[in-house]
């Protein structure tokens, strides 16, 4: 019996275990007479979003349209499911909750006392974005203005908090949402002010924005300056750094005085001027901002010296024999003229002249030639007049001429040449000396003169000139003295040359003979024409080698003895340029006449026909001929001179004359030819 009563109970729970499993594993609760799973017609794809900081929007899908509804249960932190809520459609929203804690949802579809499978979220929680960038700046002695950055897009608005000095934190205003800005009034000027700003929400309020700190400022004006206008008159100049003071004071100390208060501005002002000053006194300045509770700190301090400038750099140079120019330096911006005094010899200082303000030089003249003066310039105001600028001495001038030098520009005539060194001469006297006799003057030429030319000369007698400038009034000292005796020119041989006159020059009548340099070096005599030829160095030769032709045309020279550094020509000579050589033939009419008028007339010495042969000039060229290379040719038919202008390394100007032709050539040549030589007059 009690076996059949253990198997009957052993039946009996397989039955129930089997009921229950069928029940809950495959039941379908829209057809008893079907089955169905339980994940089968859960819902799906679950959303979760932070409205704000204390509501979330719960958003699912649900395929089967027969449930009844569904269950929203909700887990707080780590903490057991709850049930917060039943809906019967998709979407739910959960309010109430509380920042910085992780929800987690789960949703459960039900129809009837079935249950499908939950769905699940992720964790999520809410945020209360909080204020950043918070700047606290002050704009007034009074006044502070906070900015901030509003990240939040649900808060009711924004609670302000501040803490002064080292106290605490407390709140001092709210604000409206989407205010970012808030203006702290009616502070004490100096104090340290503290702030933080959050939002809030009706159940929530934010995190703290970062802390700023401000004192509030009173920005004192800078850059002070103060200048004397006059000797009775400051003006100050500052700038400007508040934007809402009242207005400025002044205040002034006088020497080592205090300082007290001379005047009030109205708001916005940066000049200000004092006048009726005490002339030889000292004032400091400064200056501050103020409104109707407060006062800035002081500007810098600036000081000026009633005082008159005085002129500088006096300077005081003759200008002609009875006038002295002053010039000077005007150091003040406000004087009424200034005052000249003036000291004759050793004597006292008398004051000789009032001119006009900004004036800045003056001329005295009717001055006595050879006296010394100096002078002394002081600036004058109505009342005051400043110090004396520095003493100056001058002595009325009249410049000598100098550097006179003679010239023999033919048998009779002497040319004098001098360096003009005065500015204001009516004119110069020339005077001559005859021998051993005594000086008389022989004439009186214009004012800037440097030239003289005495004709009607004794061939060979000796002569000795001075010359002087002067005024209506005076006259200078003498040049110095030159003599000369009229002859012909020689050179350091001893040969004789006779010149000549053409236009401004004065030439040699004839070809050079001269065998040695002017320092007494001999020339070098080449005869042979291989020797020649390979000349890099000066030389000379006779045409043809023959002495007799030297007396009549004179010698030929290679470049090189031209060129040489120990020159050639006499003292007070020199071998003619390419553009000396062209300024006697442009004088003489241009290259197609000026030959004839060089050329000596006849048949003496030149073939026929010698063209165009007049002489007008008395240049008197004769045809020397030449050496080419080592080669004689040409004497009677063609003279050739070198110029001192060489063309590269190998060639030489010269100037050509030829028996058939009126006019004058000009050729490059080889340095090593052999050419005549004639001089042309320092």
């Amino acid at each position: 019996m009690k076996r059949i009563q253990s198997a009957f109970r052993l039946v009996l729970i397989l039955i129930l275990i089997l009921s229950f499993t069928c029940d809950h594993k495959f039941r379908n609760p829209f057809d008893p007479d079907t089955e169905i799973k339980p994940d089968e017609w859960a819902p799906a794809n679950l959303t979760v979003t932070v409205i704000d900081d204390s509501h979330v929007r719960l958003i699912w899908t649900q395929e089967d349209s027969r449930i009844e509804g569904f269950v929203i249960e909700r887990k707080d932190g780590n903490a057991n499911y709850k049930e917060v809520g039943r809906t019967d459609t998709t979407f739910f929203i959960d309010d109430s909750l509380i920042i910085n804690i992780g929800y987690t949802y789960k949703i459960t579809a039900f129809a009837g006392n079935n249950l499908s499978t939950a769905i699940v979220a992720e964790r999520i929680q809410t945020a209360f974005p909080a204020p950043t960038n918070l700047m606290a700046i002050a704009i007034d002695d009074q006044s502070v203005r906070l900015t901030w950055t509003d990240y939040c897009s649900f808060e009711m608005g924004f609670r302000i908090e501040r803490k002064t000095g080292s106290g605490s934190f407390i709140q001092i205003a709210e604000v409206a949402a989407n205010k970012t800005t808030f203006d702290n009034t009616e502070l004490t000027y100096g104090e340290t002010y503290a702030y933080r700003v959050r939002a809030y929400t009706q159940v929530n309020q934010s995190n703290y924005s970062n802390e700023k700190s401000a004192e509030t400022t009173f920005p004192a004006p800078s850059n002070l300056t103060a200048i004397a206008l006059d000797d009775q008159t400051i003006r100050l100049t500052w700038t400007d750094n508040c934007s809402f003071e009242s207005g400025f004071r002044i205040e002034r100390k006088t020497g080592s005085g205090n300082f007290v208060l001379i005047e009030k501005l109205h708001a916005n002002s940066t000049e200000y001027e004092e006048t009726g000053l005490t002339y030889g006194e000292t004032y400091t300045y400064r200056v501050r901002a103020y409104t109707q509770v407060n006062q800035s700190g002081c500007s810098n301090e600036n000081s000026a010296q009633m005082t008159i400038p005085a002129p500088t750099n006096l300077s005081a140079t003759a200008i002609d024999d009875q006038t002295i120019r002053l010039t000077w330096t005007d150091n003040c911006l406000f004087e009424l003229g200034f005052r000249i005094e003036r000291k004759t010899g050793s004597g006292s200082f008398v004051q000789i002249a009032e001119v006009n303000a900004n004036t800045t030089e003056y001329n005295e003249t009717g001055l006595t030639y050879g006296e010394t003066y100096t002078y002394r310039v002081r600036a004058f105001a109505q009342i005051n007049q400043s110090d004396y600028s520095n003493e100056k001495s001058a002595e009325t001038t009249f410049p000598a001429p100098a550097n006179l030098s003679a010239t023999a520009l033919d048998d009779q005539t002497i040319r004098l040449i001098w360096t003009d060194n005065c500015s204001f001469e009516m004119g110069y006297r020339i005077e001559r000396k005859t021998g051993s006799g005594i000086f008389i003057q022989v004439a009186e030429v214009n004012a800037n003169s440097t030239e003289y030319e005495e004709t009607g000369l004794t061939f060979e007698e000796t002569y000795t000139y001075r010359v002087r400038a002067f005024t209506s009034v005076n006259q200078s000292d003498y040049s110095d003295v030159k003599t000369f005796s009229l002859s012909w020119i020689t050179d350091i041989d001893g040969n004789i040359y006779k010149t000549v006159k053409i236009g401004t020059q004065i030439w040699m009548k004839e070809n050079l003979k001269v065998t040695h340099y002017r320092n007494g070096n001999a020339i070098p005599k080449v005869t042979d024409n291989t020797a020649w030829i390979d000349l890099s160095t000066g030389a000379y030769c006779n045409y043809g080698n023959d002495v007799n032709n030297v007396t009549t045309y004179g010698r030929l020279y290679n470049w090189y003895a031209v060129n040489d550094t120990r020159n050639i020509a006499p003292t007070g000579w020199h071998v003619p340029s390419d553009a000396e050589w062209q300024t006697l033939v442009d004088y003489l009419g241009g290259e197609n006449v000026a030959g004839g008028k060089m050329k000596e007339t006849g048949t003496t010495h030149w073939q026929t026909p010698n063209t165009g042969a007049t002489n007008e000039s008395e240049f008197s060229a004769l045809p020397g001929g030449a050496r080419y290379g080592g080669t004689y040719d040409n004497i009677g038919n063609f003279e050739g001179w070198w110029s001192a202008t060489e063309y590269g390394g190998f060639y030489a100007w010269d100037r050509r004359l030829n028996y058939s032709s009126s006019g004058v050539s000009r050729y490059l040549t080889s340095k090593r030819y052999g050419f005549s030589v004639r001089c042309v007059g320092d």
